[in-house]
């Protein structure tokens, strides 16, 4: 590769152009994949419920029969308004937890981007609406990491995601006056309305324009190739290559010791019956959630069963377990975040086992435990924790049947570990 093209956008020779087309470059962090696609999660419900909720005498925001299937799978219009304020609490708090934790290695840099518009970023926009809408043959100036199109729509999305968080819980809570109310109703729509008008756009460019479509799939694996990089982000690709943009490295924090962290659990624990009355508990949260995915797509199986029915008297997802394991999901992530541990992917097993048989065993595993502890009415933490705490018999008789299974179990599969 010529040293020049790293000072300077030149055309490749077919040999470079072969050698970056095999090579790839890393541009998402996994914690920005898994963002972008919890927005997307986020964003099809909210738009899904918050329209089916928009029912006027006088006129109608989506087709009848929309409302009627959205009113169907949800059962009752109260569980749509329920559905629709809950996903936003989550998304709201995860978005909060990505600013706290994620500000320094992620949210400010991408932001300074953003909002840095260069003259190459308004020259790129002149030279997209001449090749989409005249149809000329054109040459895009170097891009960085984000080029004035995406620069665009994250800026609208940066500036609109607040109002639409403080105006929604401003209408789900009833945190103003009425009138003030209906004000944040006007201001919630148009906030919505022109991030979707930015939306629709993304959209196209990203599945539908063959020239970036590319950058969609990079937007799931994380990479793209060399020779994206350097026709649509040359500025990023050239940081790259002289490593440039390499965030400061920061060690990680050394662990809890087990009696602290046990005292801490403790007091969480006492913290969780205090403002709830109940304990602590993880297997209600995926039991609870099931049943609400089983239920969004068949309501009448759901309500005739006679276990799940029995929860989706009341909505399922409209409990204090399923925050609680929302909560749980993120204070783990903030607790990686703070002793500057790396987020990634990995299957933790032994040197006798492949990564196929490890993924088995953990499924039937998994199958055998959530089926024991809907027998035993609790997990680990529910009936071994919190009902230990309580000098519950049953608690106590859990958590010795618990070890001496953990032991036998070890005494079986240790030679996977070996």
């Amino acid at each position: 590769m010529r040293n020049e093209i790293l000072e300077q956008y030149l055309p490749l020779t077919p040999e470079e152009k072969e050698e970056l087309k095999n090579k790839k470059i890393k541009k998402h962090h996994v914690a920005t994949v898994f963002l972008h696609w919890f927005n997307l999660f986020v964003w099809i419900t909210e738009l899904i419920t918050g329209a089916a909720l928009i029912v006027s005498i006088n006129y109608r925001f989506i087709p009848k029969f929309l409302t009627d299937i959205v009113d169907g799978v949800y059962g009752t219009r109260a569980n749509i308004i329920k559905t629709h304020i809950f996903v936003g609490v989550i998304w709201a708090f995860v978005l909060i937890l990505y600013a706290l934790f994620g500000w320094r290695r992620y949210l400010k840099p991408t932001l300074k981007q953003i909002f840095f518009i260069t003259k190459d970023d308004i020259d790129w926009l002149k030279t997209k609406f001449e090749e989409v809408a005249l149809n000329k043959k054109v040459h895009y100036p170097p891009q960085d990491s984000y080029n004035g199109g995406q620069k665009l729509f994250a800026q609208v999305v940066a500036i609109m995601v607040p109002v639409i968080i403080v105006t929604g819980f401003i209408m789900a809570f009833h945190l103003l006056p009425p009138a003030l109310i209906r004000w944040a109703i006007i201001i919630h729509f148009g906030a919505v309305g022109l991030v979707v008008m930015g939306l629709s756009v993304h959209i196209y460019m990203a599945l539908l324009y063959p020239p970036e479509q590319e950058g969609f799939f990079g937007m799931i694996t994380g990479y793209i190739s060399e020779y994206f990089a350097y026709h649509h982000h040359y500025k990023f690709w050239r940081k790259k290559k002289k490593g440039l943009d390499a965030p400061p490295e920061l060690e990680p924090k050394k662990d809890w010791g087990p009696i602290f962290a046990g005292i801490f659990l403790g007091v969480v624990l006492f913290f969780s019956y205090y403002l709830t009355g109940f304990g602590l508990g993880a297997s209600g949260f995926f039991q609870r959630t099931l049943i609400a995915v089983l239920g969004a797509f068949a309501p009448e199986a759901v309500k005739a069963h006679p276990y799940m029915g029995h929860y989706w008297g009341v909505y399922p997802l409209w409990n204090f377990l399923v925050f609680m394991g929302f909560g749980l999901v993120g204070g783990t992530l903030a607790a990686m975040f703070f002793a500057h541990h790396k987020f990634r992917f990995r299957i933790e097993r032994g040197k006798n086992i492949t990564d196929i048989q490890r993924l088995v065993l953990s499924v039937i595993g998994g199958i055998i435990v959530g089926f024991a502890t809907r027998i035993a009415g609790g997990c680990t933490s529910s009936q071994a924790l919190s009902g230990g705490a309580v000098f519950s018999p049953s608690g106590w008789i859990f958590m010795l049947a618990l070890f001496a299974g953990g032991y036998l179990a070890a005494f079986i599969f240790r030679r996977f570990w070996k």
